[in-house]
């Protein structure tokens, strides 16, 4: 790790079990990574429910990202040659475009071509690193790699008729049948 960058706290990967290197990724390939900074105002502890509700606009504009930081972040990956695709203070993310070779200056990692028996992705092994001046704006650093995260698994088929101990057995209902598990009233919940 170059003294110039951080680690990102939780950013370390591993490889998959039985992926194998097949190269260095395409130095010149266009990707996009987005960011998530930290909130202006840390959220309030609640020990039971608030009295008054935040709308979505008033929780990003109390507890959003700075404007501030948002500016340092893109003023510091633009000298590594990273253009702004959009930003969003609400949501406290910036996303970023730029050729793998200037993401992985910018971020100290190596990106690498990977084969898995389920597929093919670029990958990464270790913690990503940022510019020491953003170490604890950035929390988050996710697109340098493109493996699938989450693994689908088939879902059982329900029969209209199943009964509701093994609808229960299976972890999951579909809304009419979690309405009849609970006895919800008939209706559409209009009114």
């Amino acid at each position: 790790m170059a003294h110039s960058h951080s680690v990102v706290a939780g950013s370390e990967r591993f490889l998959r079990p039985g992926s194998v290197a097949t190269g260095p990724a395409d130095g010149k390939e266009q990707i996009e990574v987005t960011l998530k900074l930290r909130r202006k105002k840390a959220l309030p502890a609640l020990a039971k429910r608030p009295t008054a509700l935040l709308t979505r606009a008033q929780l990003g504009t109390k507890y959003g990202a700075s404007g501030t930081d948002i500016a340092k972040v893109l003023k510091t990956f633009a000298k590594y040659g990273l253009q702004k695709v959009g930003s969003n203070p609400a949501t406290r993310t910036i996303r970023l475009r730029g050729e793998i070779a200037k993401m992985e200056a910018a971020f100290d990692v190596k990106l690498i071509n990977y084969k898995h028996e389920t597929e093919n992705f670029r990958g990464r092994v270790g913690p990503v690193h940022v510019p020491s001046e953003l170490k604890n704006i950035v929390q988050g650093v996710f697109g340098l790699d493109n493996r699938r995260m989450v693994q689908h698994r088939r879902q059982p088929a329900h029969s209209t008729n199943q009964s509701k101990d093994a609808m229960a057995a299976s972890g999951w209902y579909i809304p009419s049948e979690l309405a009849e598990h609970y006895n919800f009233p008939p209706g559409d919940g209009g009114g």
